[in-house]
């Protein structure tokens, strides 16, 4: 891949691997040395990772370890009247394991994307970044501002790395 993108004067482009079988499963780190980062469909993969020597875990934990993003997308389910997001208690553990962007399906029409971003949105905010009061503190000892300059720092580095059109970000500084 790297060497057509080569051709076509494309070479700074990164290469994203979609993990979404048991084959992507079992090769997850050869994968994850040759791309740029991950985009784990969790949807399609939930049943298989206990087939393998993977975890939710291992997986962000691999990801983090060679500095490169791991992106989670929730495919979901529709109940026939609306469109079933995101399964919130694995939401929860993904936000606790430090991954570095959610997607959401694009592919289905006929339901409200506002809908889904608004739920997901909602589902992240109660999440996301949630660090409790005790260990804020190990923040404000030097320097006030080390929150505020991680989150600027890893929003700038996610638009670069994943070249993201917009960014949410809660946060109260």
């Amino acid at each position: 891949m790297r060497q057509f993108l080569a051709t076509k004067n494309a070479d700074k482009l990164k290469i994203l691997a979609k993990i979404e079988n048991k084959e992507g499963l079992q090769h997850f780190k050869e994968i994850l040395d040759s791309a740029d980062g991950i985009i784990l469909i969790f949807d399609k993969i939930d049943k298989l990772i206990k087939e393998t020597k993977w975890t939710e875990e291992l997986l962000v934990q691999e990801c983090k370890k060679m500095g490169k993003p791991i992106i989670i997308t929730f495919v979901g389910k529709s109940d026939g009247k609306h469109y079933l997001l995101v399964n919130e208690s694995q939401a929860k553990k993904f936000c606790a394991l430090g991954a570095d962007a959610y997607m959401i399906d694009t592919m289905l029409g006929e339901d409200d994307p506002l809908e889904m971003i608004t739920e997901l949105s909602e589902i992240l905010d109660k999440y996301e970044l949630k660090i409790a009061e005790k260990d804020l503190s190990r923040f404000y000892e030097n320097n006030e501002f080390l929150v505020r300059d991680y989150i600027i720092y890893n929003s700038y580095r996610a638009t670069k790395e994943v070249l993201v059109r917009a960014v949410v970000s809660y946060t109260e500084n």
